[in-house]
C-alpha cells in the first residue's frame, strides 16, 4: 500500500480576484476547478488525475463528493457574463444611421455650391445672388456644424447644376441605409452618381432608390415620428411617391401625402420637425391637416421659409438670420435658436435643410 502520509495535496488553479485601480473586481483569466479531489482519513488528498496513476483507492478511503450546485452555478455565472436575454438587448442589426429623425446631428454631407446659381432668377424682390459670398456663406455653415460636433464632409458639385448646393435633395437617410432620390432636375441627376460613390467611401448602405419613371426630390420628404410625410407637387409624380411610400414602409414608417402651393419651394422648407411629436409649419404654403396627431407651431405670415432650418437636435435648430420674427417665435417655445447669414442661398428660395444631408444621428 502506498504511502499517502507525506503526499503533497494538489492545488487545482481557479480565478483569482484582482482589484483595478478604481477598486472594481476583476477576474483573472486562470481555469476553473479541476476535477474533484479524492481525500483519504488521515491523509491529504490527491487529485483524481494522481489516483488514477497510483492504481484504486485502497480501503478506507473516502472521495469528496463534486462540488454543489450553487458553487458550480457561481463558476459558470464568472465565466459567462452574458445571459441570452442580455445578448438579445445587446445584438444590433445593421449601421444605426438615423433611427430617430430628431436624435443629435452627428455627421453630414454637403456639396459646395458653384458659378451656376449666379444664373438663376431670385425670388421676388430679391436681387441675384453672388457665387463668391455664397461660397463664403457655405463655409461658415461648415464651421458652425463642427463647432455643435458634426463630422462634416464637403464634395465639389457638378458645374452645369445652379442648385448643386443642396444636397438633401439627392438621398434620404433611414435607420438601416440611405434611399437615392431621383431629382425633378435633369442637371441634377448625374448628382446621384456621385453621392453613391461618398456613400461607398464613408460605409453609408444604400437599401433603395427611386427609378425611372419616377421622380421625386429628397426635400420633399420629411421623416417626423414614425411617419413619412410626402410633398405632392409639380417636381414629384405618383410614382416616385408610391415608391418613397414603400421603403418608408419597410423601416417602420407610415407615409403621408402632404399637398403644397405652387410657389412653396418644398415640403422642407415650409415644414419642419424639432421633436418626435412637434412639427413646425407654414400654414399658407402647406395643407396642416396632413399632420393630424402632431403637435404644430404655425409661423406668422411672411416668414413661411423659416421654417426651413436644421434640426441639430431635438428643439435645437439651425437658421437663417433673416427670418428674425420665426426665430423669436420659437424661441418662446424653448426651442434653442442658431441663426447665421445665408443671405445669398435665402435669394433663390433655398434654406438650411436642403444644405446639408444628414447622415447618422445619435
Amino acid at each position: 500500500m502506498p504511502t499517502l502520509a507525506h503526499s503533497r495535496r494538489s492545488r487545482c488553479p481557479r480565478r483569482r480576484p484582482a482589484r483595478r485601480a478604481s477598486g472594481s473586481r476583476i477576474y483573472s483569466s486562470a481555469r476553473t476547478r479541476a476535477d474533484p479531489m479524492p481525500m483519504c482519513a488521515g491523509a491529504p488528498a490527491l487529485s483524481n488525475s494522481r489516483a488514477q496513476r497510483i492504481g484504486s483507492p485502497p480501503a478506507g478511503m473516502r472521495i469528496r463528493p463534486p462540488p454543489t450546485k450553487a458553487r458550480s452555478v457561481r463558476s459558470t455565472r464568472r465565466r459567462c457574463m452574458w445571459s441570452e436575454s442580455n445578448v438579445a438587448q445587446q445584438v444590433r442589426y445593421g449601421p444605426r444611421l438615423i433611427a430617430h429623425p430628431t436624435d443629435r446631428l452627428r455627421s453630414a454631407l454637403l456639396i459646395a455650391p458653384n458659378a451656376a446659381m449666379e444664373r438663376v432668377a431670385p425670388l421676388q424682390s430679391e436681387p441675384s445672388a453672388i457665387f463668391s459670398r455664397a461660397a463664403e456663406q457655405h463655409a461658415t455653415l461648415v464651421k458652425t456644424l463642427q463647432y455643435f460636433g458634426v463630422e462634416t464632409r464637403v464634395v465639389d458639385a457638378h458645374d452645369r447644376a445652379a442648385f448643386a448646393a443642396c444636397a438633401n435633395d439627392l438621398a434620404v437617410v433611414f435607420e438601416n441605409g440611405a434611399v437615392i432620390m431621383r431629382p425633378h432636375d435633369l442637371d441634377r441627376r448625374a448628382e446621384t452618381d456621385l453621392v453613391r460613390a461618398q456613400f461607398d467611401e464613408i460605409d453609408i448602405p444604400t437599401s433603395g432608390e427611386i427609378a425611372v419613371p419616377g421622380l421625386l426630390d429628397g426635400s420633399d420628404v420629411l421623416l417626423a415620428g414614425n411617419t413619412a410625410f410626402i410633398g405632392v407637387s409639380k417636381r414629384s409624380n405618383a410614382i416616385g411617391r408610391a415608391g418613397l411610400a414603400q421603403i418608408a414602409a419597410a423601416n417602420g414608417y407610415r407615409a403621408v401625402d402632404v399637398k403644397l402651393t405652387a410657389d412653396a419651394p418644398c415640403l422642407r422648407s415650409v415644414a419642419n420637425t424639432v421633436a418626435p411629436g412637434t412639427v413646425v409649419i407654414a400654414p399658407d404654403k402647406v395643407d396642416g391637416a396632413a399632420f393630424e396627431g402632431f403637435d404644430l407651431i404655425e409661423l406668422e405670415r411672411g416668414e413661411d421659409l423659416g421654417a426651413g432650418f436644421l434640426t441639430i437636435g431635438q428643439n435645437h435648430i439651425l437658421c437663417d438670420v433673416r427670418y428674425s420674427f420665426a426665430h423669436a417665435q420659437l424661441r418662446k417655445t424653448g426651442i434653442a435658436v442658431e441663426a447665421i447669414d445665408l443671405y445669398e442661398f435665402g435669394k433663390l428660395g433655398i434654406t438650411p435643410t436642403q444644405l446639408v444631408l444628414p447622415l447618422r444621428r445619435r
